[in-house]
């Protein structure tokens, strides 16, 4: 699958936890930690949504 590039806002803190994150190896990049942290919360968000909605 490809990628597209998107501009986001977010609070000071949280480009400090990514490259925390970074620095321990725990994704090889900026772009890796926030694609994966944005993903798990969508997959969090729909199946919350499936849930309620009974599916």
């Amino acid at each position: 699958m490809g990628s597209v590039k998107v501009a986001i806002a977010i609070d000071r803190e949280t480009p400090i936890r990514v490259d925390a994150s970074v620095a321990k190896s725990t994704f090889p990049n900026r772009s890796r930690a926030i694609q994966a942290a944005a993903s798990e919360e969508l997959a969090h968000v729909v199946e919350g949504l499936d849930e309620i909605i009974g599916i």
